[in-house]
């Protein structure tokens, strides 16, 4: 009896390497399947978002396009208006502040801040601006009013 549980023992034994083996190869056969998946998604993406960037940077070209037309289309079309204003102060880099007839307004200056003048505050300016498509007050020129 003690022979039979011996050998019991050791067919079980043999017959559990067998078959964890075999599981441990079907898994490896996953994983090699799941990873060869995942490299072709990852270069279908990556030619993906290569044609998506190109097609991003020409629409950016044709959006910075279009604006510079509208933008000189505007001036041509004389659309720039001129104001007297005093100046209250710079908000940040790309705008100040002045008052137009009493009432303040923003104005953005970032095309053209390095060929204004320096403004202090209490300064009588001029102002030629025109207005963008998000109605923001655009400066086309400004200056001293002396």
């Amino acid at each position: 009896m003690k022979k039979v549980s011996q050998w019991l023992f050791v067919i079980l034994s043999i017959t559990m390497i067998f078959v964890g083996c075999n599981k441990k190869n079907s898994v490896d056969k996953d994983q090699n399947l799941s990873t060869t998946k995942d490299e072709i998604i990852k270069e279908e993406s990556k030619e993906n978002s290569h044609i998506a960037q190109e097609d991003i940077s020409k629409e950016e070209e044709k959006d910075q396009d279009k604006e510079t037309q509208e933008s000189e289309s505007e001036e041509e079309k004389g659309e720039a208006f001129t104001v007297e204003a005093i100046f209250i102060g710079y908000m940040d880099n790309n705008s100040f502040e002045a008052k137009v007839e009493g009432e303040p307004f923003a104005f953005r200056i970032e095309k053209v801040k390095d060929t204004i003048p320096e403004f202090n505050p209490n300064d009588r300016i001029k102002i030629r601006y025109i207005k963008n498509e998000y109605e923001q007050l655009m400066v086309q020129e400004a200056g001293l009013i002396e």
